[in-house]
């Protein structure tokens, strides 16, 4: 839950912190701030659960090596943009191994946000015609969590509130049993499935939705179209 005001500058001042200069405009609180979901989605639950499932699918291509593998899955990925004709500006316009997992770092996809938010439809398709959504329980868990992911997406898109929180808080419900899994299985292994602070602020963007806000009409795409129309005018 997020704190009051009153709670909240008594926190920055146990802390040493000082206050942002524009709290000091009239009726500017910390209840003004929302949770962007560019940085928390996009660059954030979205991209690190993208990452996560693609490691999980590259067993499942026939291929010698890790790179061999992402290239297989490429033509895979390749092959569901022209049954979709989806447009060329929402491809991805390459995928490399690195682009998944880094070496000694957590799986998650390294691409701009909007590629990530576009790419989303795509990963639950993967995992459903890899046979994900019929097999182990395990596979079955990753296909819910790409399901889900995309159908809160789905539901940004249509400006679905309601379906927006549904949707997300079955896609964090998901995740977070196959960190308790993870957890289980090596608890020394860090980097898989592990889930991040930014599953809180998602949770804060699905509370604000389930009372009627849309993301996206506080999301930061709108400060960076602005500030790229009005470089364009300069």
């Amino acid at each position: 839950m997020s704190l009051q005001q009153a709670d909240w500058l008594s926190s920055l001042e146990n802390r040493g912190k000082q206050t942002n200069p524009l709290f000091q405009l009239p009726g500017v609180t910390n209840w003004s701030l929302f949770p962007d979901w560019m940085h928390v989605a996009d660059e954030g639950d979205a991209a690190l659960a993208a990452g996560q499932i693609l490691h999980e699918l590259l067993p499942s291509y026939a291929a010698p090596n890790q790179e061999a593998r992402v290239r297989l899955l490429w033509d895979h990925i390749q092959s569901i943009y022209e049954a979709r004709d989806c447009p060329a500006q929402q491809r991805l316009p390459t995928l490399t191994l690195k682009d998944i997992k880094k070496p000694g770092r957590a799986a998650e996809l390294d691409v701009k946000a909007a590629q990530c938010r576009h790419f989303v439809p795509v990963v639950a398709i993967l995992t459903e015609e890899k046979g994900f959504k019929i097999g182990s329980p395990r596979q079955k868990a990753i296909h819910n969590v790409a399901r889900y992911c995309a159908k809160m997406y789905a539901a940004l898109e249509a400006g679905d509130s309601m379906a927006i929180a549904s949707n997300g808080h079955k896609f964090v419900s998901h995740y977070l049993a196959l960190e308790e899994h993870a957890v289980t299985w090596d608890p020394d292994d860090t980097k898989t499935w592990r889930a991040r602070p930014k599953f809180h602020l998602l949770q804060h963007i699905l509370d604000e939705a389930c009372k009627g806000l849309h993301p996206k009409d506080v999301w930061n795409y709108r400060d960076e179209t602005f500030g790229y129309t009005m470089q364009q005018l300069w």
